[in-house]
């Protein structure tokens, strides 16, 4: 199949993923004047998909997808009421933005789903079983800025994902851990030990100005990290990160 010529204006779409998708070339155009392209699937199969059906989310894959999904639907997995499936559904509403807190939060950032694992069957395959030990799971980022694919999915307690999180709306300073309490008239680093105790370290704006309070209190607020994850706490890279 030869490849059509790009008017100048045109979005190239060569080389770009969409869903299973791989788009490999130009090589028609409707009568509409958009644009049909060339693209391979994961499962190996070739085939032309207008540019707007692959940039929308329509079309995500061949067709193999949908007779996936439409098979799963008939398929008694015997997990429809357990916490993996609920945990599942939870993460479908939240990356297709049920909500506006959830665009916001999900939608807006890229933080989406693996076209793969809009089957439960993939999703459970790659996280496993809920640790059954009596502590609170639910299902996290390894790194918060990324999305829910493959290698990025984990059990995490509740602790591990307040060690996780990205910075609070709410932070005026910028930097997690740290603030400043107008009412004390100082800035402070905090954290919480492994034990369940609170750490915090009092800057003095008597002492010292906004500026250089903010960071000395940013030096400890680090330093408390680094000591953490000495002791096994499991800060992540994106802990503290803006949304």
């Amino acid at each position: 199949m030869e490849e059509l010529k790009l008017h100048k204006l045109a979005n190239d779409l060569t080389g770009l993923v969409f869903g299973r998708l791989t788009v490999i070339k130009p090589v028609a155009q409707t009568k509409w004047g958009n644009y049909k392209w060339l693209c391979s699937c994961t499962c190996g199969v070739e085939k032309v998909i207008v540019g707007g059906n692959l940039t929308s989310g329509t079309s995500k894959s061949c067709g193999c997808l949908s007779k996936e999904l439409s098979l799963e639907r008939f398929t008694q997995h015997g997990m429809t009421k357990t916490q993996e499936h609920y945990s599942w559904l939870d993460i479908k509403k939240r990356t297709t933005g049920k909500t506006e807190k959830y665009k916001r939060d999900y939608v807006d950032r890229g933080i989406g789903m693996h076209p793969d694992f809009e089957s439960f069957d993939a999703f459970y395959k790659e996280i496993g079983p809920k640790p059954d030990d009596g502590q609170i799971w639910s299902v996290g980022r390894v790194k918060n800025n990324e999305g829910y694919t493959y290698g990025n999915i984990r059990w995490e307690t509740p602790a591990q994902q307040s060690r996780n999180k990205t910075i609070n709306r709410n932070n005026k300073t910028g930097i997690a851990g740290v603030y400043h309490d107008k009412h004390n008239n100082a800035v402070y680093a905090s954290s919480s030990n492994l034990d369940g105790t609170y750490n915090r370290v009092r800057f003095s704006l008597s002492k010292y100005s906004l500026e250089e309070a903010l960071l000395l209190a940013t030096e400890e607020r680090k330093r408390m990290i680094e000591e953490l994850n000495r002791q096994g706490a499991g800060y992540s890279e994106s802990h503290g990160c803006a949304k």
